[in-house]
C-alpha cells in the first residue's frame, strides 16, 4: 500500500489560500477607491457687485477625454454644492454673466473621501485693460473715431450691424487718438480672441481682424493704422 505524500499536498492548498486573501484585498481597496463620498463647495465672491448668473461645471480629465461629472447654477447666496464624487483630481469651470459680459475662473483641486472641499472664487477678478492707439496713415493720431471690442472665436468679416450687437466695450478716441477700456474679461476657449472694429459710422467702418488676447490683471496696448476719412 502506497501513502499519499502529505507534502505534494501542502503547495497547492497555500497557493490557493493566497489566492484567496490576495483576492479580497484587492476586492476591498477596489470598493474603497470607487466610492463615491466627496463633494466640492464652490463660493463665488464678486466683492459686491451683483451678476446674473453663475454657471459651475465639475469635469474630471483622464488621457483619452474629458467627463462633466456636476454641474448647474449657483444658488441666490452665490453658493453651488456638487453631487457625490471619487476621491481624485477635477477642474472647476465657473461662468458668470453679468450683463453683456461673461467672465471666466478654472481652477484644478483635489477631492478627499468623505470630505467637501471649499473653493473661492472671484471671476470678475480674471480681467484687463485694453489701451487702443488709433493712427492715420502719416502716422498722426485720430480723435474722435469710434473703437468697439468684441469677442470674436471664427474671425470672419463682421458688419456694423453685428458689431453693434455683439461688441462688449465701444468708445471714442481722445486728443491723443487713445481709447482705454478697463476690466476686461479674458476670455474662455470658446470665445477664445477679441476683435477691433473702428467706425465713424454706419458707411465708414473698418473690421481689425486682430487675434487679440487680454491677459489677466495686466494693461494691453495695440495701434490700428487707417485711412478711414471723418465724413
Amino acid at each position: 500500500m502506497i501513502k499519499p505524500n502529505v507534502s505534494t499536498f501542502k503547495l497547492p492548498l497555500l497557493f490557493v489560500m493566497m489566492l484567496i486573501i490576495v483576492s479580497c484585498e484587492e476586492e476591498q481597496e477596489l470598493n474603497v477607491s470607487l466610492s463615491k463620498s466627496g463633494s466640492v463647495r464652490v463660493y463665488i465672491l464678486t466683492g459686491g457687485q451683483d451678476f446674473d448668473e453663475a454657471l459651475v461645471r465639475i469635469s474630471s480629465e483622464s488621457a483619452t477625454r474629458i467627463d462633466i461629472v456636476s454641474e448647474g447654477y449657483a444658488g441666490p447666496n452665490g453658493v453651488y454644492e456638487s453631487e457625490k464624487l471619487y476621491p481624485g483630481i477635477y477642474r472647476c469651470e465657473l461662468t458668470v454673466r453679468k450683463g453683456a459680459l461673461i467672465y471666466n475662473k478654472t481652477v484644478n483641486f483635489h477631492v478627499n473621501p468623505s470630505e467637501t472641499t471649499n473653493l473661492e472664487l472671484n471671476p470678475l477678478n480674471n480681467s484687463g485693460d485694453l489701451k487702443v492707439t488709433v493712427i492715420d496713415v502719416l502716422e498722426a493720431p485720430i480723435e474722435g473715431i469710434h473703437v468697439a471690442l468684441i469677442p470674436h472665436h471664427d474671425y470672419t468679416a463682421i458688419t456694423y450691424a453685428q458689431m453693434e450687437e455683439t461688441a462688449w466695450y465701444q468708445g471714442t478716441t481722445n486728443s491723443n487718438g487713445e481709447v482705454t477700456f478697463t476690466g476686461a474679461p479674458v476670455l474662455d476657449y470658446y470665445y477664445g480672441t477679441y476683435t477691433l472694429f473702428i467706425y465713424y459710422d454706419e458707411e465708414h467702418f473698418e473690421h481689425i481682424n486682430y487675434n487679440l488676447y487680454i491677459e489677466s490683471g495686466k494693461l494691453t496696448e495695440r495701434t490700428i493704422q487707417t485711412d478711414l476719412q471723418n465724413p
